[in-house]
């Protein structure tokens, strides 16, 4: 069952088309990976899902509902998260303090729930640092709770920020190059992280990546992109042969 519907999605900056007309799906609870060559519209579509951008036209539609037009905090009510390439995290705050300040719908950040709810949100509190602490705990980072986040290496940052994200329990995860600048090591052990999520929470994913090879491995469908369009829809072992893709990457081959 899909869990996210994009239909006839479009959108143009002056004369250049950066995404046009493109239809997908992303099914519940898998991996789906998407990947094209630079400037060939994929944070468009990103932006245009998670409302940072209005579409021109077209439709998202999310567990059912139609979302294009909503902004960006009520997307991310409905349970559709996403991360940055490069992560957007409080550097000189603890690693644990970066978890919690994700955290939604906390009742103690109102003056009312404050004052006059204080038992109640000193048992929040409690309830979300069990959370944050067992999230971290998944993604490998419970050492380094208490540690200051600049501390933290690339690969840990990136697992952070994912983690962070997990904090408002989304149902979609937007990925954006989760292993960018990462060694080829790390990012198998990233995308094992994505796989463990997936399982233990039922989240689904839909990630932008670079690192092909690193995504085949765990991607349950893929997408690609090239010049705003999309030219390939299916499973990951039918990417390499696919002769629209073989031209998008290596261009035409038989051109004099």
């Amino acid at each position: 069952m899909a869990i996210l519907k994009v239909k006839r999605l479009s959108k143009s900056f002056g004369g250049l088309k950066a995404v046009d007309s493109i239809d997908l799906d992303v099914e519940e609870e898998t991996i789906t990976g998407l990947i094209g060559p630079n400037g060939s519209g994929k944070t468009t579509l990103f932006n245009m899902i998670s409302g940072v951008i209005p579409r021109d036209s077209g439709e998202i539609w999310f567990r059912g509902e139609r979302i294009d037009g909503l902004k960006p905090f009520e997307i991310y009510a409905r349970g559709i998260v996403r991360s940055f390439q490069i992560p957007r995290l409080f550097w000189k705050l603890t690693v644990l303090d970066n978890m919690l300040l994700a955290a939604r719908g906390f009742n103690g950040e109102s003056l009312v729930g404050a004052i006059f709810k204080r038992g109640g949100w000193i048992l929040e509190e409690k309830r979300l640092v069990d959370k944050a602490l067992d999230i971290l705990d998944l993604l490998g980072l419970s050492d380094s709770a208490f540690k200051p986040t600049y501390q933290l290496s690339g690969g840990q940052m990136k697992l952070l920020e994912m983690g962070r994200a997990l904090m408002a329990d989304p149902k979609l995860l937007l990925l954006d190059e989760p292993t960018a600048g990462v060694n080829p090591k790390l990012a198998y052990s990233i995308f094992g992280k994505i796989e463990e999520v997936r399982r233990a929470y039922g989240t689904t994913f839909f990630v932008i990546e670079h690192r092909v090879e690193t995504l085949f491995s765990y991607a349950n469908w893929v997408y690609v992109m090239s010049n705003g369009s999309l030219i390939y829809g299916g499973k990951p072992s039918g990417v390499i042969s696919d002769s629209r893709v073989q031209k998008a990457y290596l261009g035409d081959i038989h051109a004099a």
